[in-house]
């Protein structure tokens, strides 16, 4: 695979798989669109999986594709920079924080996984339905935990890469990394301020999409 199959290989890679990533989340059953739960209602989340195990399967797979593609995109920019200059040390530690946010979504989709296997086991008529909820329940929640982790290493990643990259671009795509790395510092600020009570719960820090690079150009 000569250089130029290789940048556009990657290039392919960072935007077939966050929109994968978003289709993910869009399909999981207790999100956005199917069986709508609120955050943190996570018995709700866990029946929605129950009435749509199927759907919930095929989401937390799709969303794993995405981030094998992601983790390709985000190793071949690293390995590709010169460590030599600031710009370099940047774009590398952005793009390495960013491999480390997929792996925790990565580990959330497996347990989604996890749930519905469990939810749908032929043992599972056995165990009484509030202990089964109980259980189910506790993985939901430490996937919750892994979800919000990894969105906020997904801001900071995405701050240090756009501020790696601003110095290489043209004028329009400079705009471009300066507003990702404007939205990053208010999705991270917003993220804090939500996490003790100092913004009501909102759409805020959900909103505010990690700025993954398929405008720049690879």
């Amino acid at each position: 695979m000569n250089g130029f199959s290789a940048n556009k290989l990657a290039g392919l890679s960072l935007i077939l798989g966050p929109c994968l990533m978003i289709g993910a989340i869009i399909l999981t059953p207790g999100g956005i669109v199917v069986a709508s739960a609120r955050a943190g209602e996570v018995i709700a989340v866990v029946r929605a999986m129950e009435q749509y195990p199927t759907l919930a399967h095929l989401s937390a797979n799709l969303g794993v594709v995405g981030v094998v593609l992601g983790v390709w995109g985000f190793w071949y920019i690293l390995r590709s920079q010169d460590n030599r200059t600031i710009a370099g040390v940047l774009i590398q530690w952005g793009s390495l924080i960013l491999i480390l946010a997929l792996a925790g979504l990565a580990i959330g989709r497996g347990m989604t996984n996890l749930v519905v296997h469990i939810l749908t086991a032929p043992a599972v008529t056995e165990i009484p339905q509030q202990q089964l909820y109980a259980a189910v329940g506790t993985i939901e929640a430490v996937r919750g935990g892994f979800r919000i982790t990894a969105a906020l290493v997904l801001f900071v990643g995405s701050m240090a890469l756009a501020l790696g990259l601003v110095s290489r671009f043209g004028a329009l795509q400079k705009v471009l990394a300066i507003g990702a790395i404007i939205l990053s510092v208010v999705a991270i600020v917003s993220f804090f301020a939500a996490q003790h009570g100092g913004v009501p719960q909102s759409s805020t820090v959900s909103s505010v999409s990690p700025a993954f690079p398929s405008c720049c150009g690879i």
